[in-house]
């Protein structure tokens, strides 16, 4: 009989003060649910969180809240039924009746439920990928080396998995956890079920109980979660649970600091895209290396560590300002074969009340900032407008911004260096603003705007069926040339220089012979400016 040792931890964990009003409904909706006393309400994803917060929180829960948490921690483990997996990592634990019973199916006829059988594969597979292939260092035992056989314990419970912090070791001024898990015992009902549930679990749970290996801190927490989440995605790439959570974290990610956390919020869970993204553009291993340096330091220290090595040359600004624009990059915005390659099924991002301007209105003079935040402001009406821009703070290191649309986007700009735009060709656009720092801070907003002459074609499509026979082109400059390609880049026409600013081009190629109908490219090109498009002819 296995029995939690959760209780004893809570003395040597050192508590962080909070206010004596802090709302722990959570937390005590967690404990009573463990104790048959209330319907569990909280996180279905991952009640790691919840052991967490009573750890942070234990001086501010009420005390019987605290003598419910050491009874209810206190009941044992036990189940009527135990498999060790194949390759020996890992012992399953399961009852066949009762409550917490597994499915009874059978097909194999091995006396064993089938359940159990493919448990037994996926977390075999998980231990292979995240210790064997990735590198990070199994679980820790009780003398601090590897576990020599880790433990699960599947339950009737309203969440997807839970790891128990279970005994505190100190070892070279780091701190450490043994633990064990709990994982739901059906996957009824849930946004993956059956078996989709169970390997996700086992790939976010199983990097929990890593992780409790490393050095265990607070403030990191918000990186445990966005860590495991894409552990589950590295795993299992076409399950895609974390899209639950999606629709939530597009809807407040703008001004919201990067390493938001608390007991209520699913923003670790979408923010765990920064992880892929780090991963798409340096391979897996750099995630690695950020937990192996946050053996001595914490999670935002180890990523500018981390990022500023040889092998990535980068900054935690680059990477933050990054970040920014992939998000933005999304659903109808996708640009295929760029960013997330899930992208065109994300959300957009959601610009907050009173972050949308109409152009010429201009924008704020100031503009608060979160900590560790993109935060977008957009404009409406900018098509043709031409902007000088200076964003500058009162500490001018780790910050900066982009103009951004569907159709282009400027470079970043750092704090107090100008951009002067070219004639914008959007009518709707985004202005990007990024904080790095670990501090909130206004940003002060210099812009001045006039027009540009934007090249105009038309019509656009030429509809010959209807009688169009000609495409003026306006707004070129007087030594501009223009020409026309097919798709595969041959050239068709050459529309010469002259004094006009309108051009007309009747559809004939360079031989003097309509041309098909078709989608075509046009150039313009001057001593001012280079524009290109396509242009469709259809019969």
């Amino acid at each position: 009989m296995k029995t939690r040792f959760i209780f004893l931890m809570l003395a040597g964990f050192r508590i962080a003060a909070m206010a004596a009003d802090t709302d722990l409904s959570a937390v005590h909706n967690f404990i009573a649910s463990r104790a048959g006393l209330e319907a569990y309400r909280g996180d279905t994803k991952c009640a790691t969180r919840y052991q967490m917060d009573v750890m942070r929180y234990w001086n501010d829960m009420n005390r019987r809240d605290q003598q419910l948490w050491l009874k209810t921690m206190q009941l044992d483990t036990a189940r009527t039924e135990q498999l060790i997996t194949p390759a020996g990592h890992f012992k399953l634990h399961w009852n066949n009746t009762g409550v917490d019973a597994v499915p009874q199916a059978d097909v194999s006829g091995n006396g064993i439920p089938d359940y159990i059988d493919s448990a037994a594969v996926i977390f075999d597979q998980v231990w292979h990928t995240e210790i064997e292939l990735l590198g990070y260092n199994p679980p820790p035992g009780p003398d601090g080396n590897p576990v020599a056989i880790y433990h699960i314990y599947f339950t009737d419970q309203g969440y997807y998995g839970l790891t128990w912090f279970d005994k505190r070791i100190e070892i070279d001024n780091t701190v450490k956890y043994t633990s064990f898990m709990e994982i739901e015992n059906d996957f009824l009902g849930f946004y993956s079920p059956g078996l989709k549930g169970l390997k996700v679990t086992a790939a976010h749970e199983f990097h929990h109980a890593i992780q409790l290996g490393y050095n265990v801190r607070q403030q990191d927490y918000f990186f445990y979660e966005m860590t495991s989440t894409w552990m589950e995605e590295y795993n299992y790439p076409r399950i895609n649970d974390y899209r639950q959570y999606l629709d939530d974290f597009f809807n407040q990610v703008s001004n919201t600091p990067f390493n938001y956390y608390n007991q209520y919020t699913f923003f670790p869970y979408g923010n765990f895209l920064y992880v892929q993204m780090l991963s798409d553009l340096y391979g897996a291993d750099i995630v690695r290396h950020v937990w192996e340096s946050m053996l001595t330091r914490p999670t935002l220290d180890a990523l500018r560590y981390v990022l500023s090595l040889p092998a990535y040359s980068s900054s935690w600004l680059a990477s933050l300002a990054e970040y920014g624009k992939w998000l933005y990059y999304t659903g109808d915005r996708t640009i295929p074969g760029n960013y997330f390659t899930d992208a065109a099924d994300f959300p957009l991002i959601s610009i907050r009340p009173g972050n949308t301007y109409i152009f010429p209105g201009g924008l704020p003079d100031e503009v608060p900032m979160s900590e560790l935040t993109n935060h977008y402001l957009e404009l409406i009406g900018t098509r043709g407008a031409q902007l000088d821009l200076l964003i500058t703070a009162p500490a001018f290191s780790d910050g900066g911004f982009r103009l951004i649309s569907r159709e282009s986007e400027s470079g970043f700009f750092n704090l107090g260096e100008p951009y002067n735009s070219p004639g914008i060709d959007a009518d709707t656009l985004t202005l990007q603003l990024v904080n790095a720092l670990d501090a909130g801070r206004t940003f002060g907003i210099d812009v001045t705007s006039g027009t540009s002459a934007v090249i105009a074609i038309g019509p656009n499509p030429v509809r010959l069926d209807r009688g169009d026979r000609e495409v003026l082109f306006r707004n070129i400059p007087s030594d501009g040339q223009i020409y026309i390609f097919t798709m595969t880049g041959l050239e068709v026409a050459h529309i010469e220089k002259n004094a006009s600013s309108t051009r007309i081009w009747n559809l004939t190629n360079k031989r003097g012979y309509p041309v098909s109908s078709g989608i075509y490219v046009y150039l313009v090109k001057s001593s001012e400016k280079e524009d290109s498009g396509k242009l469709a002819i259809l019969r």
